[in-house]
């Protein structure tokens, strides 16, 4: 049987607010990123097909992902992905995923840097990426040597800059080693 796109984040939105106990609104927000993964659409064409009725193989992928999320696993888990700083990132258990308020190291990083500076700057304990992305998306002349010695992390992490893989570069040993005064800036943001 089909149901409405509609009536899928409905009922969805439900579950995952009871089980988690959260907002219907903050719900609404992780129906709609379930929804737009699996039927790999952004938000309008959500709102277009909203009372059509849905495949029911994409309802049972919903489905799923429902119920693996009222049991915890994150939303950037479930759907591969989380935007960071404008940047839209791969996302895995490899590595932490990029929370909203690490978006200030990299304004920080910004407003300490000259717009012309050429680098090289460093980002210890890289992770994902998130912050090497974030300043190489919003600096093109920036050389950054971004530190991973976990070796998952540091291949998600070189999935992530690879965009600008002829500026940075992913070094996957701890950055206890390094030489300080090789950088004009070094930002780091470790697990607490």
């Amino acid at each position: 049987m089909t149901e409405s796109l509609e009536s899928i984040r409905i009922r969805a939105g439900k579950r995952i607010a009871a089980a988690l106990h959260i907002s219907a609104a903050a719900s609404a927000v992780e129906t709609r990123a379930l929804a737009r993964h699996v039927l790999d659409c952004d938000d309008t064409e959500l709102i277009m097909r909203a009372g059509q009725q849905i495949a029911a193989s994409d309802q049972k992928r919903i489905a799923e992902l429902v119920g693996r999320r009222v049991k915890g696993e994150p939303i950037a888990h479930l759907t591969g992905s989380r935007e960071f700083y404008g940047v839209h990132l791969a996302c895995s258990p490899a590595a932490l995923i990029p929370r909203p308020e690490t978006e200030l190291v990299v304004d920080l990083a910004l407003a300490r840097l000259a717009p012309a500076a050429v680098g090289p700057i460093a980002d210890l304990g890289a992770g994902c990426g998130a912050i090497t992305a974030a300043i190489a998306a919003n600096r093109s002349n920036l050389t950054i040597d971004a530190y991973e010695r976990d070796r998952p992390a540091a291949q998600l992490a070189a999935r992530n800059v690879r965009t600008w893989s002829g500026r940075v570069k992913i070094i996957g040993r701890s950055w206890q080693q390094i030489k300080s005064a090789a950088y004009q800036l070094i930002v780091a943001n470790p697990p607490y």
